[in-house]
Parts: structure tokens; sequence; C-alpha cells
């Protein structure tokens, strides 16, 4: 498929729903078949499924942006980076919530939740500014009509 111009709201959902959305559920999927494999319970089976999860968010905004690099043509970049972390933070919080209501007996385990999904947060925001500011700074092809 040959790059097409997108508007904003495109570049924007496609990015969020895969990184904070489609790449976390296969993610934890793949982390609970682990734990399941390997016969983890407790600390040791949430620690393994919070790094497989982290491995899907990094991994999957670093996926989006080679793939809105390849398909994608705009001249907008600049202008989604706000509006793709607040929609990911809505997510991340979705994510926080799901995993938290799970962690309400131990108290330790959910503060080391609340703090993975600030580093989460803090790391899409951080590779999504600097991915949209290099496409921003790349030459487009010119847009025909």
């Amino acid at each position: 498929m040959k790059a097409k111009p997108r508007a904003r709201w495109w570049i924007v959902s496609t990015h969020v729903l895969t990184t904070g959305l489609a790449m976390p559920f296969v993610a934890t999927a793949i982390g609970l078949f682990l734990v399941a494999v390997l016969g983890l319970r407790g600390m040791a089976a949430l620690m393994l499924i919070l790094g497989v999860q982290a491995i899907g968010y990094i991994g999957g905004t670093y996926y989006s942006l080679s793939y809105l690099k390849k398909k994608v043509i705009s001249n907008d970049w600049a202008r989604c980076t706000v509006p793709a972390i607040i929609c990911f933070v809505a997510f991340a919080v979705l994510g926080l919530l799901l995993n938290g209501l799970q962690l309400l007996g131990s108290i330790p385990a959910l503060l080391g939740v609340v703090v993975f999904y600030g580093v989460i947060i803090a790391a899409f925001a951080k590779i999504t500014a600097d991915g949209f500011r290099a496409l921003q700074s790349q030459v487009q092809p010119p847009q025909v009509a």
C-alpha cells in the first residue's frame, strides 16, 4: 500500500489504538500464557505480566510510528502529539483501573502498578513527541489532489 495523505484524527486514532489498546492486549495475552505455562503466582506473575505489557506498550509505540512513516503523508505531524498523548493517557488509566482492581488487597502491588503506568505514559509521550517531530521534519512527498 502506497503512502496516502491522512487527516490528523486518523493519525492520532491509528497511533493510539495500536499503542494503547491492540499491542498491550496482545502482550497481556502473551503474559498470561507465560504465567500459566510457568506456573507463576502472586508478585512473580504480576512482574512478568507487567514486563511483557511494557514491551507491548513501548514496542507498539515504535511499531506504530514506523507504520505511519511508511503509510501516511502529512504536514500536520507536530499537531498530532498532544491529542495522541491525551488519548493514550485515557487508555492507560483504563489499563491501570483494570490491573488495579485485581490488586486492591495489596497496597505495594497497587503502588507498583501506578508507578508502572506513570513510566509507560512518560515513555509514550517522549517516544511519540520525538517520533512525530522527526516525521514533521522529514521531507513529505507532494500531495496530489
